[in-house]
């Protein structure tokens, strides 16, 4: 069916429809910041990983996460990470990793050592911290030898950590 074919009130309604989704569409709000649990850049990919500290706790004494950071689990949540050649898929095992966390509600932010740790044999990053109800941003450097430096980020919503209020 050729437009000139079409009945005019039909391409009249049609039109008044496509307008009207195209206000609705620039009404509509911004949409929120994603919770982002895998980032590619600088030749690297990494996984984050955020779980209550009170987890490791429960573990028997031997139990390698039990044991991982010196055992010290100061904080309300473990913060994890683990690293991979984004061309190859090979895990890295050779990075100093540190984290920078900014909440959106509260002012500074915090620098967080992430310690090699292994778990069932393979090996991440991690460390332990406090996080509020807020939405995080997690800034993260891997520095490897003789490779620049990897910066990655991603954003966090500890709402989705079970804390205690």
């Amino acid at each position: 069916m050729r437009l000139d074919q079409v009945p005019r009130n039909c391409v009249r309604r049609r039109f008044i429809a496509a307008l009207a989704l195209m206000a609705l569409t620039a009404c509509a709000p911004a949409p929120r910041h994603e919770t982002m649990f895998v980032q590619t850049t600088d030749g690297v990919t990494a996984y984050l990983g955020v779980a209550p500290s009170a987890l490791i706790a429960t573990h028997a004494p031997s139990h390698a996460e039990r044991r991982m950071h010196a055992g010290e689990g100061g904080g309300n949540a473990h913060v994890m990470i683990a690293l991979f050649d984004a061309n190859t898929g090979a895990r890295i095992e050779d990075a100093a990793v540190d984290a920078t966390l900014r909440g959106e509600r509260h002012r500074g932010a915090r620098r967080l050592r992430l310690e090699p740790m292994h778990i069932e044999g393979a090996l991440a990053y991690g460390g332990f911290t406090t996080l509020a109800r807020d939405r995080y941003h997690l800034s993260i450097e891997a520095r490897r030898p003789d490779q620049p430096v990897a910066r990655l980020n991603f954003v966090y919503d500890a709402a989705a950590l079970p804390l205690p209020d």
